[in-house]
């Protein structure tokens, strides 16, 4: 649909853009160690270059309805 319909296009690419360059925040899901420590792992994911990415295919799903991704 994106390739046959410019605006379309032109209105996801602006909600992708959008939603992309929002600042991607962590918080431990509770008050124990643990959880600190997972929020601090998943912090550190998010830095990783490959995770733009992934956050890039994820929305991919505004337009289709559905993505998919593989952690490899």
């Amino acid at each position: 649909m994106e390739e046959r319909d410019p605006h379309y296009a032109s209105v996801l690419r602006t909600r992708k853009l959008a939603v992309s360059g929002l600042p991607v925040t962590v918080a431990a899901g509770g008050e124990d160690a643990q959880s600190a420590k997972l929020a601090e792992q998943v912090q550190q994911l998010t830095v990783a270059p490959e995770f733009q990415d992934l956050l890039d295919n994820c929305l991919d799903t505004l337009g289709k309805g559905y993505a998919v991704n593989e952690i490899m």
